[in-house]
């Protein structure tokens, strides 16, 4: 190893440290009654205030925010290995095995010439990876907390993939008018 790396090890095993002595018996009260659900509007945050300073353009605001951010797994890391669920290290070794796996063009024998080829082949990786996964709608797996603007989004995109896309909105239109006609025929013929 290099002195880059190496320095990259310490400052991580201080960071780890670190978080290890905020929650431990002469730790910080605040940090010590922490939880992964108490931490999640502070996750929120942090992630939105990433958006910003990456839309600022000015690097030291995104690397303080990064820092934050990146304060939050540790911090969700320390809490797992409290309550012998997981640690940093399986978050890592997790986060090495899969984007290894979602990159054949560059660690296996696949080839993708273009961005739209590797989106494809990520996209089929993570279909097979979830195959066990008992999905009974296509909207299954989208995240529930996304913002209601990036939900519909995401959606769309999904049911656009089985035809559920309109070129204008006549299309759509016309398609309201069907299901009013068969909530109004259904309504007729349960009339006493």
């Amino acid at each position: 190893m290099n002195t880059s790396e190496d320095k990259s090890i310490s400052l991580f095993q201080d960071l780890v440290e670190l978080m290890r002595k905020l929650r431990g018996k002469d730790g910080c009260p605040w940090d010590k009654e922490q939880s992964h659900a108490s931490l999640k509007p502070h996750l929120v945050e942090e992630t939105y205030e990433v958006i910003d300073a990456i839309d600022s353009g000015y690097p030291d605001k995104l690397k303080e925010e990064l820092a934050d951010l990146f304060f939050h797994i540790i911090f969700h890391c320390q809490i797992a290995k409290e309550k012998k669920e997981f640690d940093i290290e399986g978050v890592m070794a997790l986060c090495l095995d899969k984007m290894t796996r979602r990159h054949p063009h560059v660690f296996g024998d696949a080839t993708a010439a273009t961005p739209e080829d590797v989106i494809h082949q990520w996209e089929q990786i993570k279909k097979q990876e979830k195959g066990n996964e008992e999905r009974k709608f296509i909207v299954d797996g989208l995240p529930k907390h996304l913002p209601a603007l990036q939900k519909a989004q995401k959606l769309q995109k999904k049911v656009a993939k089985v035809g559920f896309d309109w070129p204008d909105i006549t299309g759509v239109i016309a398609k309201v008018d069907e299901e009013l006609a068969e909530v109004k025929e259904a309504i007729r013929e349960n009339k006493p």
